[in-house]
């Protein structure tokens, strides 16, 4: 063969072919006969992944940094955006301060991390377990199809006490009773109540 032949928009000549065996190629694609030929043809349409990592912190540490993965490369890399939902924690730096499309820059190696983080309000309020989510959105600077749904739940420990004390109290018996006085020390969150009972010493 002394020509050129076409090959789905794919030019090859007679250098390229070694042995064509019609038989062979007969009823494939025009990418299966590319492939069975040895031309290089276009990688099909595939989707990479960025997930975070859940956290957990205690409020002391003033911060819980998150961290962002890339599964597989990206030619030229991509930008993404994080941001953070409230949950049973507040924004607005109440619990933690909102990141409102906060980007990460990736460079597009395989298994290539990101780091952000979320500052934490440190305070003295007695306020249980709390969390937030974050979320990622808006990929720009690629062509690639990039699954960024992956989900983030912040999650901030109460490190703070708060104590309840009663002082002691001596009255004469003509007095007829003795009035306690119980005493919060610390703040807390949410109303509370607890119960209080008496039990005989050498009073019966």
């Amino acid at each position: 063969v002394d020509h050129w032949n076409s090959l789905s928009g794919t030019t090859i000549g007679y250098e390229d072919v070694k042995v064509l065996n019609v038989g062979t190629l007969a009823g494939k694609s025009e990418t299966s006969k590319a492939k069975d030929l040895g031309l290089g043809v276009p990688d099909e349409p595939r989707t990479v992944y960025v997930t975070i990592e859940d956290v957990t912190v205690n409020e002391s540490a003033g911060a819980a940094t998150f961290t962002a993965t890339l599964d597989a490369a990206v030619l030229g890399g991509f930008t993404v955006d994080v941001s953070t939902t409230p949950g049973t924690a507040t924004g607005g730096a109440v619990d933690f301060t909102d990141l409102t499309a906060h980007t990460l820059t990736f460079i597009g190696s395989p298994g290539e991390t990101q780091e952000f983080t979320v500052p934490i309000t440190v305070d003295s309020i007695v306020e249980g377990t709390e969390s937030f989510t974050v979320t990622m959105a808006n990929v720009l600077g690629t062509g690639v199809t990039v699954d960024v749904s992956d989900t983030a739940i912040g999650t901030i420990l109460d490190d703070d006490v708060a104590s309840v004390t009663i002082e002691d109290v001596t009255v004469s018996e003509s007095t007829g009773k003795a009035v306690f006085t119980a005493t919060l020390n610390g703040t807390i969150a949410n109303p509370f109540s607890v119960e209080v009972f008496t039990t005989p010493g050498t009073a019966l």
